[in-house]
């Protein structure tokens, strides 16, 4: 059942168009806030995918800035973002990753929570103020994207699915199947997919999993921002999450 808090929102919801407008202001003062530290600004995520829902999505950017960029100019960038997230009331925030020049071009060593940053923006970055040649941006082996994995999921199944919380939204329940599927498609493909969509049909062709029905339901939801009506959340997300345990083999 949809709150009274979550209709408010759905009826404050920020178009498409908006939200091209918001990220492309925000490019704007985050060049002038910091002068030349910045050589580029893209758009990820569900906007740069076309998937992107009014009310539901947020509004992510990936920032290739100068190796001697300070922490005061990142703070004053990580600020500015912020600021957008609160006046324009974006759900979930308004993402602003920075990745230095070396460390997308490989010369450089990033931080192991970077390397699906870097993906992302390869596969999906799309080009908002600036000039980056999106040929150069290194990929991490498998070896150093399985680092990745295996910290990051170990913490995601404890804190979120094998002990989930009681104020956990349906939204976000959603958003950790979708992580388990993505870590099931890339064991059997060696393919990350960000793309909410892709990423389920691509797990739904692929594998053996006896509720498909429901996962349907979750592709509904994707698609429109409406609550699948008789869709037990809690037992999906713990039957997805020993499916891609025992099928993936990874650790």
């Amino acid at each position: 059942m949809i709150t009274f808090d979550e209709r408010e929102r759905l009826n404050m919801a920020i178009s498409k168009e908006k939200a091209y407008q918001i990220v492309h202001d925000f490019a704007q003062n985050a060049v002038k806030l910091v002068n030349d530290r910045i050589q580029a600004i893209f758009l990820v995520g569900s906007l740069a995918e076309e998937e992107y829902v009014p009310g539901r999505s947020d509004i992510d950017t990936i920032l290739i800035v100068s190796n001697f960029i300070s922490k005061d100019e990142r703070l004053k960038i990580k600020e500015l973002a912020a600021k957008y997230h609160a006046d324009f009331n974006i759900p979930k925030g308004f993402g602003c990753v920075m990745i230095t020049e070396d460390e997308i071009t490989g010369c450089g060593t990033p931080d192991k929570e970077l390397f699906p940053e870097m993906i992302r923006l390869k596969n999906q970055g799309k080009l908002i103020w600036g000039n980056f040649n999106t040929e150069e941006i290194r990929q991490p082996t498998r070896e150093d994207f399985l680092k990745y994995v295996k910290e990051f999921y170990s913490w995601l199944r404890e804190n979120y699915i094998d002990q989930q919380p009681d104020d956990m939204t349906f939204d976000a329940k959603v958003n950790t199947v979708l992580y388990e599927i993505r870590l099931y498609v890339w064991a059997k493909t060696d393919e990350y997919i960000f793309s909410k969509r892709k990423a389920l049909y691509r797990f739904m062709t692929l594998a053996s999993f006896e509720r498909n029905e429901d996962l349907e339901k979750v592709m509904d939801y994707l698609k429109s921002g409406q609550y699948a009506c008789h869709l037990d959340m809690d037992s999906l997300l713990r039957d997805i999450s020993l499916y891609v345990r025992k099928e993936a083999e990874l650790f």
